[in-house]
């Protein structure tokens, strides 16, 4: 998935963990205690090192099976079906030592590591503002339940607007006045010549110039983040 507020792809197995376990660096590698890299199942996934992942290679090299394999299974009466063969789990302890305590359709997840923005959301950067449609709930809702429009509104059963269970997430509807939420969300926003000019500039607040162009103060700070310091005015 590609990560907006990070500005960089993330694969679904490594973005699960940093959502629903915990807080994961650019050193650590996110592994897989079935075998099985397609999965992001939390329950299968822990923080490790190289050596970690070698033992894991060698333990399901040893066990001869994935999560995929299917064997021939004889029931009562002559009965044959193919049922996947069990998935050998590594028992290797996580760097981060927390596992991950599950989910139940009745109680809330919460990632009390990432950060709220001022409306209440938590999301993957320590940040108030919420930026572009950005949101750890909408992020789980696309990993575990499906696609989302940038338009979409995702809504929580539960009423807590920090909780990360996918029970509890669903799709609202759409926006409705879709042109106040592209000036409030407003990443999308083009500005003009003058207004890049000035913000290049530096001399004035992102406050002050939101308020002048009519964008969100992140917009500025992110505008003046990616432009290269100058000593006047950009023409």
């Amino acid at each position: 998935m590609y990560i907006k507020e990070l500005g960089r792809d993330l694969n679904a197995h490594r973005l699960a963990v940093m959502l629903m376990i915990g807080p994961v660096t650019r050193g650590d590698m996110v592994l897989h205690r079935c075998g099985d890299r397609r999965c992001y199942n939390p329950f299968h996934l822990y923080v490790g090192g190289h050596e970690e992942n070698l033992r894991d290679k060698i333990l399901h090299k040893q066990a001869g099976a994935t999560g995929g394999s299917l064997v021939d299974i004889e029931l009562a009466e002559g009965v044959e079906v193919l049922r996947p063969r069990p998935v050998a789990l590594s028992t290797e302890v996580s760097r981060l030592l927390v596992e991950f305590e599950g989910l139940e359709p009745d109680k809330c997840h919460h990632a009390d590591w990432l950060t709220a923005t001022d409306d209440g959301f938590r999301q993957l950067i320590d940040t108030r503002w919420p930026g572009d449609v950005v949101g750890a709930q909408r992020k789980i809702y696309e990993l575990y339940i499906g696609k989302l429009g940038v338009y979409d509104i995702v809504s929580h059963t539960c009423g807590d607007l920090t909780c990360l269970n996918p029970y509890h997430l669903f799709c609202a509807g759409q926006q409705r006045c879709r042109a106040s939420f592209d000036l409030k969300r407003d990443k999308r926003r083009k500005l003009s010549a003058e207004a890049l000019a000035e913000i290049a500039d530096r001399s004035r607040s992102a406050k002050y110039l939101a308020q002048k162009y009519g964008v969100h103060p992140m917009t500025i700070q992110t505008r003046r983040a990616n432009m290269r310091p100058t000593h006047g005015v950009v023409g």
